[in-house]
């Protein structure tokens, strides 16, 4: 990888009962094909990795390029 080149990740958030949102980590898009990747996909992909912070509802993710 070219050090300026950039590449896709996501941010994933929980948003508390109090209104504060959790950071829950960061996950970086590796697929090539983009017909795959869509905000299912991309959830999906979350609940494996943080399986005992998902609760669907409350979880969501901003599209970052790092």
């Amino acid at each position: 990888m070219d050090n300026n080149e950039k590449f896709t990740a996501y941010e994933f958030f929980r948003r508390e009962r109090d209104g504060e949102d959790q950071f829950l980590g960061t996950l970086p898009e590796r697929r090539n094909g983009q017909n795959r990747i869509t905000h299912s996909s991309i959830m999906n992909w979350a609940k494996i990795l943080f399986l005992k912070d998902i609760i669907e509802e409350r979880v969501y993710f901003i599209r970052v390029e790092i």
